[in-house]
């Protein structure tokens, strides 16, 4: 990326960014791109590690005067047939019926709230490979600490923005397996936790 700026008194902003994720597929990894067109598999994994790429750019920048993420919500596109779901645009951040928030809506609540955050990503992988998998929590809390089976993992190195933080291969176990985080904020405790199989 060409990072020197020709017209620096020349302010931006991005009209129109994200990338769409199906709650209901799941994959293990950093998934393909999937077609955008006709592709049926939109990976939740592919929409987070999307918008985890893109705002940690966006946001190092400071002739970029705006951005605006699409979309707050999947919506209805009749002639669309792509992403598992029929005339269904699957790129917001919460699902059509705005029951689930996606990892993508707690990647942004994390860095643009003064709310406590606490989020382990990827809690929807609930079937993993094994022997080892990569954690990702997204915290803005002042402490935290990530636990597996009742064993501490120690704390991750920084991924693609200050709140966001990773695990690489860990060792897991078959059958299930248990991850919990925890933070702190004002002498208040906050946890989060996700289970899942290893077959």
């Amino acid at each position: 990326m060409n990072t020197k700026v020709e017209k620096p008194n020349v302010l931006f902003s991005i009209a129109e960014y994200g990338g769409g994720g199906n709650v209901n597929h799941q994959v293990e990894g950093l998934p393909d791109r999937p077609d955008p067109v006709n592709g049926q598999f939109f990976p939740e994994a592919y929409q987070t590690n999307m918008h985890e790429v893109q705002w940690s750019i966006i946001k190092k920048y400071p002739y970029i005067w705006g951005s605006y993420v699409w979309n707050m919500f999947d919506f209805t596109v009749p002639l669309w047939n792509r992403g598992g779901i029929p005339g269904r645009n699957h790129k917001g951040l919460v699902t059509y019926d705005r029951k689930i928030r996606k990892d993508a809506f707690y990647w942004y609540k994390a860095n643009w709230s003064k709310e406590p955050v606490l989020y382990l990503s990827n809690r929807r992988l609930t079937q993993r490979k094994g022997p080892n998998t990569d954690f990702s929590l997204y915290c803005n809390l002042d402490n935290y600490d990530l636990s597996l089976n009742g064993k501490t993992l120690g704390k991750g190195v920084t991924g693609k923005s200050a709140i966001h933080f990773i695990w690489e291969n860990i060792s897991i176990r078959k059958g299930k397996n248990r991850l919990i985080a925890t933070g702190y904020r004002d002498g208040q405790r906050f946890e989060d936790q996700i289970e899942f199989t290893v077959n």
